[in-house]
């Protein structure tokens, strides 16, 4: 099946822009033209890619075929580049994977001056990222597995350490008699999302035991803090951003000595290696500056 390249870009345009019309503004065509190649899309290929919605997102067909759009660019630009032409200096856009906790603390050294490349940042739990370096919807991220998705390069950037904290008053309420497993099951815990495991991996490794409490959901870095501050429930907060409210004493530890370290890699496609290099030297500094090394 021999798609029309031009078509593609469209496509992943779309989706990193999040609209037709935005699309046509940074592309210079009109917005029915920009409707037309997608159209002209989906019909080459019998199925659904854009879903059209504020913002618009891809189905899976739909980003699989603009990761694919956006890994020929990047080779295109790298051949003409070692052929000796002029390959302008419009920025590169670049999906990147990140966890939310490396976001809001060390990761943020990285940005520097990465003129070059123009990132759409998505933020993910560093243990459901393989698909998406395997599909292509991102070119580089932060994970937990050591071994190299296919067709990645990856570099050990050091330990995210946990503890599990709560406010004092929570503390006197539901572990009168210290924090046990019968204690836990029904003191609500705080979680990011569905995929923030580490409060009963910690539970694990303490105990030796599954305990599932209530929990409350809270999607927002700075206002599940504020929730644990305030006394809503116990929570997993990586140390870096808990440790001002710990020296407050609007937070105290559950358990002295105690932690969680879930081990941080980077990985980056090798297609990707030459126009994600220097990006890639800043990541691994920055962590090695900022993280535990096992």
């Amino acid at each position: 099946m021999k798609l029309d390249p031009e078509r593609l870009r469209t496509l992943s345009t779309v989706l990193r822009t999040g609209s037709f019309e935005a699309a046509a503004s940074e592309m210079r065509i009109t917005q029915s033209a920009v409707s037309q190649r997608i159209k002209l899309v989906e019909e080459k290929v019998g199925a659904r890619l854009v879903k059209r919605e504020s913002p618009c997102v891809g189905t899976e067909a739909g980003l699989q075929l603009a990761a694919h759009a956006d890994q020929v660019e990047a080779l295109e630009k790298i051949l003409a580049r070692n052929l000796g032409h002029e390959v302008g200096d419009e920025p590169v856009p670049v999906n990147i994977s990140v966890n939310v906790d490396s976001m809001c603390s060390w990761f943020g050294d990285c940005f520097g001056e990465h003129h070059d490349l123009l990132f759409n940042f998505q933020l993910n739990h560093p243990a459901y990222t393989d698909s998406l370096l395997e599909s292509g919807q991102v070119v580089g991220a932060v994970t937990i597995r050591k071994k190299p998705v296919p067709g990645c390069d990856v570099y050990p950037l050091g330990d995210m350490v946990y503890r599990p904290v709560a406010s004092p008053k929570f503390v006197k309420k539901h572990f009168p008699e210290g924090v046990s497993p019968s204690a836990l099951a029904t003191a609500p815990v705080v979680r990011f999302n569905s995929k923030d495991h580490n409060w009963s991996e910690w539970i694990r490794q303490e105990f030796g035991s599954t305990v599932t409490p209530p929990y409350h959901t809270i999607a927002s870095k700075p206002a599940l803090n504020k929730a644990l501050v305030a006394g809503l429930g116990w929570g997993m907060e990586y140390i870096a951003l808990a440790r001002d409210d710990l020296k407050k004493g609007n937070l105290v530890l559950l358990r002295q000595d105690s932690d969680f370290r879930m081990p941080i890699y980077w990985q980056t496609s090798r297609i990707w290696r030459e126009t994600l290099a220097d990006f890639t030297r800043h990541i691994c500094q920055t962590a090695r500056k900022n993280l535990p090394q096992s």
